[in-house]
């Protein structure tokens, strides 16, 4: 079976993949997949077969973003095939991803500000090693990593020749071989951490590893986030307020709507106080380095009640509503006053003083109404839904009326 012609000692050209490491997941996925259809020729890969093993999976409890992976994968191989005049036609190309929204397994939340200073602060405290890292190193990376919205493989690629701090404003680059989307990017920073990156960078060679963070890294920001809340908690001055930071999920690694504030996360606290700060879907897409903008807005940026409440400031100031009658039924401007009717009767009400109004008696001649269930009966006739078989009720048209003057030969057109 000829999947790739792709090994590790030999790179992937083109941008055909992104990693060696994807290279082995797509290649293995693959091969889980044409096991479990039980495929020896290229026909044999049918969309009902391949939605079969996926299923499977499925129900092994796999989420749905895993089998979008392989589903993915697998027609990756097929569409080469394709290319490559191996087949005449690509059998999966019908298939459609899973709605991933359904069925998210760690779905992250941002930190606020408040979090970050408290993270930062205590962590610099600290005397002791978090996997091989002082604490000066891990709140420098916690606040490049806020700052810029860059991903852990990114971040381990920094040496001290990758800022421009003179520049205006200062940049942090990131070489095409390392950025996710295979391009040479230049990202620009605040001003206040350039000054803060400026004497800690001067430390260190041109081209020395800033970050030699390790495989888990959400682990070594659970150990600080930890720290961080019981110093939090312990700076509490009264009991009561003990207790509500005790309940409260400041700071907590995962917090009671089961969102984790994994190092990832600082990803998406990066690119939401983008989006909260009032830039546009345009801007806010290039800072995050997304190929599009559903990505930017839709997983990354997350909205709190009080930038929603800043939003709804933008609607224009409610007034109090005017009184106003409702219009008649005719075919007129004029408004009968106190108008109710009944179960297609037009009664009108005294007025409150008993006397009559004489051009309120006018108006009330002129518009003497009649249930349009009549106007065949009028004429002699049954009313034309009243038959066996009919679509619509008697009761249907009840409510409706129309002015009693108009023509018999009026047809009533449904």
């Amino acid at each position: 079976r000829h999947l790739f012609s792709i090994t590790p000692e030999s790179p992937p050209s083109a941008g055909v993949f992104k990693r060696r490491s994807h290279v082995h997941q797509t290649c293995r996925h693959i091969e889980q997949l044409i096991e479990a259809c039980h495929a020896e020729h290229i026909d044999d890969l049918k969309g009902a077969n391949v939605l079969r093993s996926i299923g499977d999976l499925r129900d092994k409890g796999r989420s749905l973003r895993t089998c979008n992976s392989y589903l993915t994968s697998i027609k990756s191989f097929t569409r080469w095939l394709w290319i490559e005049k191996r087949t005449p036609d690509d059998a999966l190309a019908g298939l459609s991803k899973y709605n991933e929204e359904t069925d998210k397994r760690h779905e992250r939340r941002e930190l606020t500000p408040e979090e970050m200073e408290w993270l930062f602060t205590t962590t610099e405290d600290q005397q002791r090693l978090n996997y091989k890292l002082t604490a000066e190193t891990r709140v420098m990376v916690y606040r490049v990593a806020t700052g810029t919205g860059f991903r852990v493989n990114e971040l381990r690629k920094l040496t001290p020749a990758s800022f421009t701090l003179d520049s205006d404003p200062p940049t942090v680059t990131v070489d095409a071989a390392y950025s996710k989307r295979r391009r040479k990017d230049v990202q620009p920073i605040r001003q206040d951490l350039a000054e803060l990156l400026r004497p800690w960078l001067d430390g260190h060679a041109r081209d020395e590893q800033l970050f030699k963070l390790p495989h888990n890294t959400s682990k070594m920001l659970q150990r600080d986030l930890a720290a961080a809340r019981a110093a939090w908690i312990a700076d509490a001055k009264t009991d009561a307020e003990l207790g509500a930071r005790e309940n409260s999920d400041f700071l907590r690694y995962q917090d009671a709507a089961g969102r984790y504030a994994d190092f990832h996360a600082s990803r998406h606290t990066y690119i939401s106080g983008i989006v909260a700060g009032g830039a546009s879907v345009k801007t806010a897409q290039e800072l995050a380095r997304h190929s599009t903008p559903v990505l930017t807005i839709g997983r990354y940026s997350h909205t709190r009640l009080h930038d929603l409440q800043g939003a709804l400031d933008a609607l224009p100031p409610v007034s109090e509503p005017k009184q106003q009658a409702l219009l008649a039924t005719g075919t007129d401007d004029i408004v009968p006053a106190n108008c109710q009717q009944l179960s297609g009767d037009t009664r009108q009400n005294a007025a409150s003083d008993g006397e009559s109004d004489p051009q309120q008696e006018t108006n009330n001649a002129r518009r003497k109404v009649l249930p349009i269930n009549t106007f065949g009966e009028r004429r002699g006739e049954k009313s034309k839904w009243s038959g066996a078989g009919s679509n619509r009720r008697h009761t249907d048209f009840q409510s409706v009326a129309l002015p009693a003057e108009l023509p018999d030969r009026l047809a009533v057109v449904m």
